[in-house]
C-alpha cells in the first residue's frame, strides 16, 4: 500500500506540474485562484478516490480470506486493488459528470466486480448443519407471525 500511495503522490505531483509549466510560473497560477482551487479540488478527487479504492480492496480481502464458519464454509476474495481503484475513480467521475443519474450504472458495475472476486467454499458438513436446524425448527414463530398478522419470508 506505500508503495501505491508513493505513485499516487507522485503522478499527481507530475500532474500538477504539467499545469504549472502550462500556466508559466507559480506566481501566474497564484494570480488566479478560481484555477487553484479547481486544482485543489482534482488533487484532492483524485486523493480521496484512490486511497479510499485501495483500502476498501485491501480490507476487504482481508476479511474475506479470514472469515469461516467453522465445518460449513470458508470465503476468499480475489479483488485485484488497482483494478478496483479503477472502477471507484470511474464510477465516481461518472456520477459527477452525470450530476447523479450514473448511480445506478456504477453500483452495478461495482457489484458485479465484487461478485466476480468473491468465492465460497462449501465444505461437505454444511448439509448435516442444515439438518440439524431444520429438524429443531419450531412452529412458534409462525404462529406469533400469524398472531401479529405479520407476513414474513426468508426464502
Amino acid at each position: 500500500m506505500a508503495f501505491a500511495c508513493f505513485f499516487t503522490v507522485i503522478g499527481v505531483t507530475i500532474v500538477i506540474g504539467v499545469f504549472t509549466v502550462v500556466l508559466g510560473s507559480i506566481d501566474n497560477l497564484a494570480q488566479q485562484p478560481q484555477l487553484l482551487g479547481g486544482i485543489i479540488v482534482l488533487f484532492n478527487f483524485l486523493m480521496v478516490t484512490i486511497v479510499a479504492g485501495m483500502y476498501q480492496a485491501m480490507v476487504r480481502n482481508h476479511i474475506f480470506n479470514n472469515a469461516q464458519f467453522e465445518q460449513v464454509a470458508r470465503f476468499e476474495s480475489t479483488l485485484a486493488t488497482v483494478d478496483y481503484v479503477v472502477l471507484v475513480f470511474t464510477n465516481a467521475l461518472a456520477i459527477v459528470c452525470s450530476l447523479g443519474l450514473a448511480l445506478p450504472w456504477a453500483k452495478v458495475r461495482k457489484a458485479k466486480m465484487l461478485a466476480a472476486a468473491t468465492m465460497v467454499c462449501v465444505y461437505p458438513g454444511a448439509e448435516q448443519v442444515i439438518n440439524v436446524q431444520q429438524d429443531s425448527q419450531s412452529s412458534f414463530a409462525e404462529e406469533a407471525a400469524n398472531v401479529f398478522d405479520i407476513d414474513i419470508s426468508l426464502t
